[in-house]
């Protein structure tokens, strides 16, 4: 089955082939608002746009006297499945925010501009005047998977981002400019103040990237390449090299909470109860393979709290510096 619009082609029901199925379009080829494209082998063509699968937000605000009000309704995440096979081919970028993309056997992207695997976001929150407020920002990943080889290939710079990614055989990812693995954080925030009582609640939590080969993974920039408080598991080996800078780098989670209440005490002499706790703990990145393991760049390398295992050699090559950064948890109260 094949299909082809001139300019832009958008599924938010189902498209379905039972052998080869092949979706072209001159701009952009959309699913979205959980929308499914399934066949044996697919191929998805945007000639001069964007191929996007992306699991749909739609936001509901309102406000009334003081008081305001944010929610965000998330569909069901939009997929697209290939018993065999999956090409997905853009001019411009490839998008998979929040969607399901499962190929039975080869997954493969390729993009003039750019590759980006994400997750979708939805914020929650209210306000009533100045001093009562909470929110929240959660994290829905995107799910990806190849029950043989991933390949992706960009003309600017792949971005993988609190999402997960999975083959059974090879990974292999090369941007031309910039690769950056990382991760986006769930977040949590409340305020509330009286006359003698104010707490606040702030919660932040790191959702991490996952890339995951039962064969190899081979990440290459042209410029710089990034792991920001993510993991990659190799089952063979695992090659990381940028033309240029080469980061492993942490991220934060943190949890503080205040309560303060004042009192009057005797003979009118004021009292303040404060109890103020805060903690910062550095999510450091993890890269574990079962064969050999090379780290290289035409640049600096920086490491923060990197946990780096090797069932065989480990290896750094690095054309500037090489540092080994320190970072502190913080526990304050």
């Amino acid at each position: 089955m094949s299909a082809a619009a001139g300019n832009d082609l958008v599924n938010s029901g189902l498209i379905e082939a039972g052998n080869r199925l092949d979706l072209l379009a001159g701009n952009d080829l959309i699913n979205k608002a959980g929308g499914i494209i399934a066949g044996r082998d697919v191929t998805l063509t945007a000639i001069r746009g964007d191929v996007i699968n992306e699991r749909t937000v739609t936001s509901h605000q309102s406000a009334a006297d003081d008081a305001t009000w944010r929610k965000d309704f998330a569909d069901s995440a939009a997929r697209i499945e290939a018993a065999n096979d999956m090409s997905l081919q853009a001019g411009r970028d490839v998008k998979n925010t929040g969607g399901v993309l499962q190929a039975g056997r080869d997954l493969s992207f390729a993009a003039g501009r750019d590759v980006a695997i994400d997750s979708a976001q939805t914020e929650d929150g209210q306000t009533r005047g100045a001093n009562s407020s909470n929110s929240s920002i959660t994290q829905l990943g995107s799910t990806v998977s190849a029950g043989r080889d991933l390949t992706a290939q960009a003309g600017r710079d792949i971005n993988v981002i609190a999402s997960s990614i999975d083959a059974k055989r090879d990974i292999a990812m090369a941007a031309t400019e910039n690769l950056t693995l990382s991760s986006a954080a769930d977040e949590q925030h409340s305020y509330g103040k009286s006359k003698k009582v104010t707490e606040q609640e702030d919660h932040v939590s790191q959702v991490s990237a996952d890339l995951k080969a039962g064969g190899s993974v081979a990440l290459q920039a042209g410029q710089n390449l990034a792991v920001i408080s993510s993991r990659i598991t190799a089952g063979k080996e695992a090659y990381l090299v940028a033309g240029e800078n080469l980061d492993i780098l942490a991220a934060q989670d943190s949890d503080y909470s205040l309560y303060d209440k004042k009192k009057k005490g005797s003979f009118g002499a004021k009292k303040t109860k404060r109890d103020e706790i805060t903690d910062v703990k550095n999510i450091g990145s993890e890269i574990t393979t079962g064969g050999d393991l090379l780290l290289s760049s035409g640049g600096d390398q920086k490491y923060q709290v990197a946990k780096l295992e090797s069932g065989n050699d480990l290896t750094i090559e690095s054309g500037g510096a090489v540092t080994f950064e320190g970072v502190k948890d913080l526990h304050q109260e």
